[in-house]
């Protein structure tokens, strides 16, 4: 019998998508609860069980964020950042593109974690 061993909860979860626009959004980890805020709307708190965080982490693999490119330099503008970090494996990465199917689908997962939360670039 093999053993699959999937990361559950996040060591760091950072995310900012649209930074700069009115729409940006912001996400972080912290003590057990994953916070949202969505442009000028209130910070909203969630929970995902288990099951939800071995889907989102399933989705960054299939999106390969691990190998996405590092940190934009800092006088280029950027449209997102991410910071995550499984224990296992963790990437912190910037930049200015949002039209990958990779991205699309961090997103998408992303959005499953965040029921009601409004980020930009969802489809």
């Amino acid at each position: 019998m093999t053993l699959s061993i999937e990361p559950a909860e996040p060591v760091t979860v950072e995310v900012a998508l649209g930074c700069g626009t009115p729409r940006t959004a912001t996400v972080h980890w912290e003590e057990g609860t994953l916070y949202a805020r969505a442009g000028s709307e209130p910070q909203l708190a969630f929970q995902p069980s288990l099951e939800a965080w071995k889907r989102f982490w399933r989705a960054a693999d299939k999106a390969n964020v691990w190998n996405w490119d590092r940190m934009q330099q800092a006088d280029q503008p950027v449209l997102w950042r991410i910071a995550l970090d499984t224990g296992a494996k963790h990437v912190t990465a910037s930049g200015q593109s949002s039209a990958t199917d990779e991205f699309k689908t961090f997103v998408r997962a992303l959005k499953k974690l965040l029921p009601g939360v409004s980020l930009p670039f969802s489809t």
